[in-house]
């Protein structure tokens, strides 16, 4: 005699995702389809998506500014400094 187990008992998620019809009974064991999200729903999330994005696309400039400002005065303070050391070694006259 074979257990009387049933599939209902072991994949529960199974008869929520694709409607499981019981071979036993041909019965559908789970009728209710899905609720699918509504459309303000869907436009809720996007709108919040495309917050972050913005969000993300700010701060991704801002670090841009940021890095190139950083780099000018780098040369800034750089390119005094290398030509005083040209002066001071006698170079000049070389370069001139």
């Amino acid at each position: 005699m074979k257990p009387n187990i049933s599939t209902q008992t072991i994949f529960p998620s199974l008869l929520v995702r694709c409607n499981y019809v019981n071979t036993m009974s041909q019965q559908p064991v789970n009728s209710e389809t899905p609720k699918q999200p509504s459309n303000n729903e869907l436009a809720a999330d996007r709108t919040e998506l495309a917050k972050y994005r913005s969000r993300a696309a700010a701060d991704r400039t801002l670090m841009a500014w940021i890095r190139t400002s950083l780099s000018l005065i780098g040369f800034g303070f750089g390119i005094p400094t290398i030509v005083r050391t040209i002066e001071n070694t006698h170079l000049s006259h070389l370069i001139s």
